[in-house]
């Protein structure tokens, strides 16, 4: 995120592509599912795959292109609360990549 003046009290946020993070490539297993002594006793891991199926990068950009609208109302409303509690008469332009 770069914020740069574009004129007297104007600014303007350029912000990158929406990126998933928190997070590189978990793999969820269930404990006794392993082999273990007690892995007779657990159910098939239906949750665990389908964390691992949720966590996927293909689902996490999934999920960023059917709320990119909602992440940039966000991201507006963040930065421009910052830039205008310092001064309330600031313009703030946006410009989104990608």
């Amino acid at each position: 995120m770069k914020i740069e003046p574009t004129g007297p009290g104007s600014f303007r946020v350029t912000m990158p592509e929406f990126i998933g993070i928190g997070f590189d490539d978990p793999v969820f297993e269930d404990a006794l599912e392993s082999n273990n002594a007690l892995s007779w006793l657990a159910p098939p891991a239906v949750q665990t795959r389908m964390i691992n199926n949720i966590l996927s990068n293909e689902n996490k950009q999934k999920y960023i292109s059917e709320n990119e609208a909602e992440l940039k109302d966000k991201a507006k409303s963040f930065y421009s609360g910052i830039i205008t509690s310092i001064d309330p008469e600031i313009t703030v332009a946006f410009e989104f990549a990608g």
